[in-house]
């Protein structure tokens, strides 16, 4: 997860085509993560994007922003407060704005290379140049769901119940399952969970990008992949594991409502209360991301 900062809308606890989460009661903060040596959180209330150091030092204004937010190098894709697609640079220069969407009913944006990905609501997925040039629709589907990740040449989105993948160009539509949502892909696997009959999600599945492959890894939730680890949560527990599911550990079972990412050796976290912290995986070290 720490080089593929997502979407998310998308939620699936905080993943699938966006990153970050939200956060909920009385707290202000939403959306930390973290990159490239700084943590980033936006304020709820002042709409504004702040960045410091994993000490809790040099804390910075970078931006107002909506709630949602891309990371592609040191620049920083987001939605502004009119709806629109904008883009500054990490530092807090360069802002521009890319692309009038505010009236698209857009479900979230993937930025990928020179180019922002983004589905409709009405079903259609397009694609524009990071500089907002050539908007161009890539397909119409009947029923998009809001889960749809970019990897290499490929868009893997949901259609219905169904996961589907097409290239980047709109082109080799092809369907690789049903009753399934759509969690992560990484490294030619697709990660995904199952959906029952009465419309549950259980446990976590992978299978090749071609469609192959197919088998399940553990029962739980799906929470992160980071690295060479999957993070799922089980019984008020949050584990991880290899990511064939073998050799799965108990982590912690701190109060996390929502994990926003994991990263390296930390959680970042809203809790029950709505107060956003980081911690150390075992829930040591805990430290409140202030407002």
């Amino acid at each position: 997860m720490k080089n593929i900062l997502r979407l998310l809308i998308i939620i699936i606890l905080c993943i699938p085509l966006m990153t970050g989460c939200e956060a909920t009661n009385s707290t202000t903060i939403s959306r930390i993560m973290e990159n490239d040596g700084w943590i980033y959180y936006t304020n709820i209330k002042e709409g504004t994007l702040y960045k410091m150091k994993p000490d809790m030092t040099e804390k910075i204004k970078v931006a107002d922003i909506g709630n949602y937010m891309v990371f592609q190098g040191d620049t920083i894709y987001f939605f502004d407060r009119e709806g629109d697609i904008s883009k500054i640079g990490t530092d807090g220069t360069g802002y521009a704005k890319v692309a009038d969407v505010s009236e698209e009913n857009m479900f979230g944006f993937y930025v990928s290379g020179d180019w922002i990905y983004y589905p409709l609501k009405t079903g259609s997925i397009y694609k524009i140049k990071t500089d907002g040039m050539e908007k161009t629709k890539i397909a119409d589907i009947s029923s998009f769901q809001g889960a749809m990740i970019v990897s290499g040449d490929w868009i893997y989105y949901k259609d219905d119940i169904s996961l589907y993948k097409m290239r980047t160009e709109g082109t080799d539509t092809e369907k690789l399952a049903d009753n399934v949502d759509l969690f992560e892909v990484k490294d030619d696997w697709i990660y995904y969970g199952e959906i029952t009959e009465k419309g549950d999600l259980k446990n976590i599945y992978r299978m090749k990008a071609d469609g192959t492959e197919k088998s399940k890894l553990v029962d739980g939730a799906f929470t992160a992949i980071d690295g060479n680890w999957l993070y799922y949560s089980k019984e008020g527990w949050l584990y991880r594991s290899n990511l064939d599911g073998s050799e799965g550990e108990k982590i912690n079972n701190e109060d996390m409502f929502n994990i926003c990412v994991i990263h390296d050796d930390y959680i970042y976290y809203i809790e029950y209360s709505g107060a956003g912290y980081r911690s150390n995986l075992d829930g040591s070290n805990k430290i409140r991301i202030e407002d």
